[in-house]
């Protein structure tokens, strides 16, 4: 147990952490306790409106977490005359540097009652209709930001705060011209754009539904060299990386000169990138095996 570094908590129906029963509890403190332990994943689990649940709960690694984990969280229902009016202290974490939030519907964030001065890195999962609105114990010095989303989903909306120099955007959709619209919607909502230094852009596209695939378009290539040549030419940006990820139908091959024909076109798109060592363009074309229940990939091109 001495050399225990993560743990992940996970429950499958709005579990109130308060209510864990005292040996189970016990032994949590004991595991989040371990001279080791960094990181910290909760799944699931409902908390007190004033979170001393969770206070209680990370008390034995305040000084020590560096990663949290918040998926699915919920607020506790009160129950009428209990803790209706109590007043809510904040939580301290100075040692945490990276915080990932993924439907988080408790207000712990909004209220600022949980504070990381010394946040380094923040992930974000956006799977949801209404744009995400930045939570204000987010530290201004924040270095990454890490956004997975979907086109059919807003791009979130970061306010006046942040200044990160790296940018990490996944995102999925139908066709890769909405993917780039996407992404230039979450670098356009940056109080500061041009202070990127790094950014890596995947595009997941999945077309194991359909009878063909669509390879990303001339044009779609020219709007995101156009968009990143303007942060390259008059902002700090000093690389650039572009995953491009399909995913085929399960009884379609790429032709033989369709490699030849997209190498060629991402070149002559983004050939000053290119030329310069700014930009790495990799597209992956995979496919569903059902005889080995995995995915292959058939395709693989760099540039």
């Amino acid at each position: 147990m001495n050399k225990l570094r993560a743990l992940y908590l996970s429950v499958n129906s709005w579990s109130k952490l308060s209510k864990l029963p005292a040996p189970f509890a016990s032994g949590i403190a004991a595991l989040l306790a371990a001279p080791r332990f960094r990181h910290l994943s909760l799944n699931g689990w409902s908390l007190e409106q004033d979170i001393s649940d969770l206070k209680s709960t990370l008390s034995p690694c305040l000084a020590t977490l560096a990663t949290l984990s918040l998926e699915k969280i919920s607020e506790s229902k009160c129950i009428q005359g209990s803790s209706e009016s109590k007043e809510a202290s904040v939580l301290r974490l100075e040692g945490l540097r990276t915080l990932e939030l993924y439907d988080v519907k408790h207000p712990l964030l909004e209220k600022g009652l949980v504070q990381c001065p010394n946040l380094e890195c923040l992930l974000l999962k956006l799977y949801q209709p209404k744009a995400l609105q930045l939570p204000p114990c987010i530290p201004a010095k924040l270095a990454k930001l890490v956004v997975h989303g979907r086109v059919i989903d807003p791009p979130p909306v970061f306010g006046k705060i942040i200044c990160p120099s790296e940018l990490s955007v996944e995102i999925k959709g139908p066709s890769y011209g909405r993917c780039v619209s996407w992404f230039q919607g979450c670098v356009n909502s940056l109080p500061f754009p041009r202070e990127l230094r790094r950014i890596t852009l995947k595009c997941d596209m999945d077309f194991s539904r359909e009878r063909s695939i669509d390879y990303p378009a001339a044009e779609n290539y020219a709007a995101l060299f156009t968009f990143l040549e303007e942060l390259d030419n008059f902002g700090k940006l000093q690389h650039v990386d572009m995953n491009i990820l399909i995913t085929a139908p399960a009884d379609v091959t790429p032709g033989d000169g369709e490699e030849t024909t997209e190498v060629e076109k991402i070149r002559d798109m983004f050939a000053p990138l290119l030329e310069s060592g700014a930009l790495e363009v990799e597209l992956v074309i995979q496919r569903w095996v059902f005889e080995y229940g995995r995915h292959e990939v058939v395709l693989r091109i760099t540039a």
